[in-house]
């Protein structure tokens, strides 16, 4: 973690152990900055330079309970809307129950524009986790409040066969592309 950033305890109210990530740019970046910016200045003690400003963090990510983070925890951490996100293996493990929870924070959480990159899958018969869960379901969850791309789907079965173990007799991953539109 000490190359890319810094970990920063939460507190907030989300769960026990919930943490805040700041990820910075690489130190490896700051330093080809800092070596850029030397050469420019024709100095020749690049090696060791840091840029004279800090460089700005560009990913936010948060550990935690993603049901009880919704709108209201993201703004007791000081978050705004959230450009993108990145799903594999969220809304497959989280209980059929509790899926509209979870899209409603997806929903809350993005920004007008904002993307969603997520992978779903689809199996027979049904088991989980991870949880079947169809196109269907992901535009019945999110279609209120994404426009739902299916970028591709892949047939998992023989790259995987310890589906086939757990008796799964079909197994594919579908991946979406869901942008966060302004309708209400």
């Amino acid at each position: 973690m000490s190359d890319w950033g810094e970990e920063i305890p939460s507190g907030g109210g989300l769960a026990p152990g919930a943490t805040r990530l700041r990820i910075a740019q690489p130190r490896w970046i700051q330093r080809l900055v800092a070596e850029q910016m030397s050469k420019a200045a024709g100095r020749s003690d690049a090696a060791g330079a840091k840029p004279p400003f800090e460089v700005a963090p560009f990913l936010f990510g948060v550990q935690g309970d993603f049901l009880k983070f919704d709108g209201a925890a993201a703004a007791k951490l000081s978050f705004a809307n959230f450009d993108a996100a990145f799903d594999r293996g969220g809304l497959v493990a989280v209980d059929p129950s509790d899926r509209p929870r979870y899209a409603r924070n997806l929903s809350e959480l993005l920004a007008a524009g904002g993307r969603l990159l997520l992978v779903a899958t689809e199996h027979a018969p049904a088991f989980g986790p991870p949880h079947h869960v169809d196109e269907a379901e992901v535009r019945k969850l999110l279609g209120k409040h994404f426009d739902i791309t299916v970028l591709s789907r892949e047939d998992r079965m023989q790259a995987e066969p310890h589906w086939k173990e757990r008796g799964a007799t079909s197994f594919d991953e579908i991946t979406y592309m869901c942008v966060r539109n302004t309708r209400l």
